[in-house]
């Protein structure tokens, strides 16, 4: 007749917590490995444009050689634009876009 092992409460009791932090452990480095070499963070802004404004970036983005451009990166297209620009240039352009 085989003899069963391990069948007592204190055996179980005591395999039990490293078995669970193994477990723990394991999981842990999987997800850690499932992860994306490059995290990309982005934030999320609202902000308001007039109609004719929204249909500007859209044809911008329709019109642009590279395949799949968006409405955010016109948008971000702009910013950098906007940032090569000189104080002066900068400032006239602000200036005509308010109005």
């Amino acid at each position: 007749m085989a003899v069963l092992k391990g069948l007592k409460k204190t055996d179980r009791e005591q395999g039990r917590p490293v078995d669970a932090e193994t477990f723990i452990r394991g999981a842990t480095e999987r997800v850690n490995q499932l992860k994306p070499g490059r995290m990309r963070h982005f934030q999320r802004c609202t902000f308001s444009l007039t109609p004719e404004m929204s249909q500007l970036i859209d044809q911008l983005a329709a019109e642009a050689p590279l395949a799949r451009i968006s409405r955010s990166d016109v948008v971000k297209a702009g910013i950098l634009a906007l940032n090569a620009m000189s104080e002066a240039e900068r400032q006239l352009l602000l200036k005509q876009a308010k109005g």
